[in-house]
C-alpha cells in the first residue's frame, strides 16, 4: 500500500525544471518486496539532485537510512546506444513484515522539456494508494496540457500564486488495488494516470508547436529533412532487384528483402536522435540502424523506384492514441505507409521475418501519425477479419489396441495465427519440435517426419507422430479424445468483473481428425453435434462415420472486440464450454460385446 504519494513539478522556464517527490509505502509481504525497489531514470536532461531514504519496522522504528552512496548506477539499456541511465536500490529481504519504506527525490530537468513526469498513483497490480497528490508549477511562457484516464482526481487551478505562476493540483484519497485478470485490457489500459505535456518546446535550435498532432508532424518532419540520400551502391542494388518486378506490390517486397539483406537492428536513443532519424546514407554505409533510421531508409528506396512511402509513427503498447494532444509517451516505433492503390502496406523495417505485405499484431487497429511535409495526419491501421486469422487443423490417426497411435498431422497458419508461430523458421530442429509437439494434445508423441514450408504471411507444418499412449483405453474400449487442441482455463474468475479485452485476439480455427476405425470395433457414443454460441464467437462440432473412418470436424471463432464488464460473467460461461468440450471423448468398442 501506497501510504502517501506527494509529487511536484516547478518549471523554472520553458527549458528547466525540478521534479521532487516524496513516497511512504507499506509492504506487508514478500510479493510486495519488489515494488518497493527505487528506480530513477536519468539522461543527458534529467539529473538526480537529491535522494534519501528510510527503511522502518511494525513499530515505526527506523531500522535502516538509504543514503545516495547506497544506489546502484547502471548505463544498462535494451537500447544499443543510448544516453539513458538508471539509479537503482533494490530491497533486501526483512527479518520480518509489515516494514515501511520512504524515499524523498529531487531531479533537475535542463536543456528541454518535452513532456512531464506521469502522474501515476497506483504503480503496479496489487498496490493500493491512501493519498496522493501531483503539483505543476508553471512560470508565464509555460503552457499545460494535461489528459486523465481512468479516474477522477479533485483538480485546483490557481491562475496567479501572486507570484505570477500557475498552479495545476490534481489530489486523490484512497484507492483500491487492481488485480490482474486473463483476457482483460493491459495495465495500461486500465491504470489510472495523467500524462502531461507541454503545448510547445524548444530543443537544439528547433522549436515544436504541440497544439495538434498537425503542427507536432511539421517538427518531426524538419528534424528528418535532407536525411533520405542512398549511397549509389545501394541505388545499383536497389535497381537490380526491383525494375524486373512486374507489379508494384512486387516491387516493395524486393526492395523489403534489399533492406533486411543489408541491415540489422538496433537502438540508438542519443538525446533529439532519440526522435531525429540518421540519415539513409549512414544506414546504408554501416548497415545498422534503428527503428526511425530503417523505416526512413525504406521510405528513400522506395522513392529512388518511384513509389509512395510515408514515414509514420505509432505506438506498440498503445492502441489508440490521444487524437487531440499530442505526446512522446505514446509513441514508440516508426514503420513506413506505402500507399499502393487498392492496397495500402504498412511495412516494418526492424524484423524481416514479417512479410512486407503483412499488419502485425502492434500494428492492426493502432493509430498512427503520418509525417508529411505539410505535417502531421491521423490516421488508424485497418485489422484483418477474424476469419483471416486462420488456423486449419487436419490429422489421420490410426491406433493399435495397446493405446498406441500413427498420426498424420497437417496444419496451416494465416495472419495472426502466423504470426504465432513464426519465429520457428529461425529455432533449431530441436527446438522447432518441441515447440510443434506443445501445440498438440495427444499423449507423448514423438515426431519421426517433420516438414516447415513458409510463403508470405502463411506457415504450414506436417508432421508424421508415434504416441504410446494415445488415449485411454481397457481391454474391450477405447476413449478416443474429440479434439486435440487444449484451451486453457480462465483463472481468476472471482475477482471484480472488468470488461473483455479481445482485440487483436480474433481468429477462426478450423479442425478435422479422421480415426481409422480398427477392424472388430464400433462406435459406442452417441454422434450428437456440439454448438456453443455466444457474443464473443462460437464452437460447432460435427461427427461422422464414413467409410471406416470417424470424422471429427471442429470449427471455432473467437470474434475481437472490447466487450463490456456485464458481459464479463458471460464470457466466463462460454470461455468453460469451450474448455470443456476439448475434454469430451468418444468411445470405441469390440463390436461382439
Amino acid at each position: 500500500t501506497i501510504l502517501e504519494n506527494f509529487a511536484q513539478f516547478e518549471c523554472q522556464s520553458n527549458n528547466s525544471g525540478t521534479y521532487t517527490e516524496h513516497i511512504s509505502m507499506r509492504i506487508d509481504n514478500k510479493r510486495g518486496l519488489e515494488d518497493g525497489n527505487f528506480v530513477c531514470h536519468c539522461s543527458s536532461n534529467r539529473e538526480l539532485k537529491k535522494f534519501s531514504g528510510t527503511i522502518s519496522d511494525a513499530k515505526g522504528k527506523v531500522v535502516k537510512k538509504i543514503k545516495r552512496s547506497d544506489l546502484t548506477r547502471t548505463e544498462y539499456s535494451t537500447h544499443l546506444v543510448s544516453d539513458d541511465y538508471r539509479f537503482i536500490y533494490e530491497m533486501d529481504t526483512p527479518l520480518s513484515y509489515p516494514i515501511t519504506v520512504t524515499y524523498d527525490t529531487e531531479i533537475a530537468y535542463t536543456d528541454h522539456i518535452n513532456a512531464y513526469p506521469t502522474f501515476a498513483p497506483i504503480p503496479a497490480y496489487e498496490v493500493a494508494v491512501d493519498t496522493a497528490s501531483y503539483t505543476i508549477i508553471e512560470k508565464p511562457g509555460n503552457s499545460l496540457a494535461y489528459r486523465i484516464l481512468n479516474f477522477e482526481p479533485q483538480v485546483k487551478v490557481t491562475e496567479d500564486d501572486g507570484k505570477g505562476r500557475r498552479i495545476t493540483e490534481f489530489t486523490i484519497g484512497h484507492m483500491k488495488h487492481m488485480d490482474k485478470q486473463d483476457w482483460g485490457p493491459s495495465f495500461s489500459d486500465r491504470s489510472p494516470h495523467i500524462i502531461l505535456v507541454p503545448r510547445s518546446f524548444d530543443w537544439n535550435k528547433t522549436h515544436c508547436d504541440m497544439s495538434d498532432w498537425k503542427t507536432f508532424g511539421l517538427w518531426i518532419n524538419q528534424l528528418n529533412e535532407g536525411r533520405e540520400n542512398l549511397t549509389p551502391e545501394v541505388k545499383a542494388r536497389l535497381h537490380q532487384a526491383t525494375d524486373t518486378c512486374s507489379t508494384d506490390k512486387g516491387k516493395v517486397i524486393a526492395a523489403r528483402k534489399v533492406l533486411g539483406d543489408m541491415t540489422r537492428y538496433i537502438s540508438i536513443q542519443l538525446g533529439i536522435g532519440g526522435y531525429q532519424t540518421a540519415s539513409a546514407e549512414e544506414v546504408c554505409k554501416n548497415g545498422i540502424g534503428d527503428c526511425k533510421a530503417l523505416s526512413n531508409c525504406f521510405c528513400a528506396m522506395l522513392h529512388e523506384i518511384g513509389l509512395p512511402a510515408t514515414y509514420t509513427l505509432i505506438g506498440t503498447k498503445n492502441r489508440h492514441l490521444i487524437n487531440d494532444m499530442p505526446n512522446f509517451s505514446q509513441l514508440d516505433h516508426a514503420i513506413a505507409q506505402v500507399p499502393l492503390p487498392g492496397d495500402t502496406l504498412w511495412v516494418e523495417g526492424t524484423n524481416d521475418i514479417y512479410p512486407a505485405d503483412y499488419r502485425h499484431l502492434d500494428m492492426c487497429g493502432h493509430d498512427v501519425i503520418l509525417i508529411h511535409p505539410d505535417g502531421g495526419q491521423f490516421y488508424t491501421i485497418p485489422e484483418y477479419t477474424d476469419s483471416l486469422n486462420l488456423r486449419q487443423i487436419s490429422a489421420d490417426i490410426q491406433f493399435a489396441t495397446d493405446g498406441s497411435a500413427h498420426i498424420d498431422y497437417k496444419e496451416s497458419n494465416h495472419k495472426s495465427q502466423f504470426q504465432a508461430l513464426c519465429g520457428i523458421t529461425r529455432m533449431s530442429n530441436k527446438d522447432q519440435r518441441q515447440r510443434l509437439l506443445n501445440r498438440i494434445e495427444c499423449g507423448n508423441p514423438t515426431i519421426q517426419e517433420m516438414d516447415i514450408q513458409t510463403e508470405g504471411a502463411r506457415l504450414d507444418y506436417q508432421l508424421k507422430l508415434e504416441t504410446s499412449a494415445f488415449c485411454k483405453w481397457n481391454s474391450n474400449r477405447f476413449f478416443l479424445p474429440q479434439s486435440l487442441l487444449a484451451y486453457a482455463p480462465l483463472r481468476n474468475t472471482k475477482e471484480e468483473a472488468h470488461p473483455v479485452d479481445l482485440m487483436g485476439d480474433g481468429k477462426l480455427i478450423e479442425s478435422t481428425i479422421r480415426y481409422r476405425i480398427p477392424e472388430g470395433y464400433e462406435v459406442d457414443s452417441k454422434l450428437d453435434p456440439l454448438h456453443i454460441e455466444s457474443p464473443f464467437g462460437f464452437l460447432n462440432r460435427e461427427m461422422s462415420i464414413n467409410d471406416g473412418y470417424l470424422i471429427i470436424r471442429d470449427s471455432y471463432l473467437l470474434r475481437s472486440g472490447l466487450y463490456p464488464s456485464e458481459q464479463f460473467a458471460e464470457w466466463v460461461a462460454f470461455r468453460k464450454a469451450v474448455v470443456d468440450s476439448s475434454k469430451k471423448k468418444v468411445i470405441m468398442k469390440k463390436s461382439n460385446l
